[in-house]
C-alpha cells in the first residue's frame, strides 16, 4: 500500500486519516452531547408543565357577593365580595343565574383562565342570600 510513496506522502496520508478519525470522533461526541441536552430539555419541560396544569385545575370554592350581568351575553359578574378579589367574572355556569341578578348570592365553582388578571370562574351552584345588594 505504501510502496513507491515518499516519506512525505506517507506522513500526509497517515495524518489525514488520523485527522479524519479525530474529526469523526469529535462530531460523534458533539451529536451525543446535543442529543442528551435535547432529551433532558424535553423531559424537564414536560415535568415543569405538570405542576402548572395541576395549578390551573383548581379546587371548587365559594364566594359571596352581588350578582350582576357581565359584559357579554350569558355572562355574569360578582361584585361587592365579602372577601377576596374586587370582582369575579363568571363565564360559564351549570346553575341558572338569571333569576338572581341584583341579589346577594353565594356562588360555588372552579377558577378558569381569564383575561387581564380578573378572577374568572365556572359556576356549578348558586345559593340565594338576600334580595338586596349593598
Amino acid at each position: 500500500m505504501f510502496t513507491g510513496m515518499h516519506n512525505d506522502d506517507m506522513f500526509r496520508y497517515c495524518t489525514s486519516r488520523f485527522v479524519d478519525q479525530k474529526v469523526l470522533k469529535m462530531n460523534t461526541i458533539r451529536f451525543s452531547f446535543i442529543f442528551i441536552i435535547l432529551v433532558f430539555g424535553v423531559e424537564t419541560t414536560t415535568l415543569m408543565a405538570e405542576p402548572q396544569q395541576a395549578a390551573t385545575a383548581s379546587k371548587e370554592h365559594s364566594m359571596t357577593g352581588c350578582l350582576g350581568n357581565g359584559n357579554q351575553e350569558n355572562t355574569f359578574q360578582l361584585t361587592n365580595l365579602e372577601k377576596g378579589p374586587s370582582i369575579v367574572a363568571i363565564v360559564e355556569s351549570t346553575a341558572n343565574l338569571k333569576p338572581h341578578v341584583s341579589h346577594k348570592v353565594e356562588i360555588t365553582g372552579t377558577t378558569v383562565p381569564g383575561e387581564n388578571g380578573i378572577h374568572t370562574m365556572k359556576v356549578t351552584a348558586v345559593k340565594h342570600i338576600s334580595a338586596k345588594c349593598p
